[in-house]
């Protein structure tokens, strides 16, 4: 649940008792860098296979919800990094001008890309 969009989130702490514990929520977006490195297993085919690794940065908040108001409240917040992981497959054909991908990772799950060369 990303907290960028929820107009009624207070910086401060919550000025009652009566509230309702949300846990920990990441707000905004993470950045990192990562790094790719790849192997064609069968060659002249285009097929290539890749792992990466890194590190991404986020804020994380303790959210809480008053019963009274219905509120949101950011009880205290941290700034955590992340280690990232994964791999993937892609195509590069030897004639052609763009690369198509799939990968997984342990922060962003399955994405795809692709790409073009000049």
């Amino acid at each position: 649940m990303l907290l960028n969009n929820l107009f009624l989130l207070e910086s401060v702490h919550r000025p009652r008792s009566d509230f309702t514990d949300l846990g920990n929520r990441q707000k905004g977006e993470e950045v990192g860098l990562y790094g790719k490195f790849g192997i064609a297993p069968i060659k002249n085919t285009g097929f290539f296979i890749f792992g990466m690794g890194g590190f991404t940065r986020g804020e994380e908040i303790q959210l809480t919800q008053s019963n009274v108001t219905r509120r949101y409240y950011a009880e205290s917040e941290t700034t955590k990094t992340y280690g990232l992981f994964g791999g993937g497959i892609g195509y590069f054909p030897m004639q052609g001008h763009f690369t198509a991908q799939v990968q997984y990772d342990n922060r962003m799950g399955v994405t795809g890309s692709l790409g073009f060369a000049w």
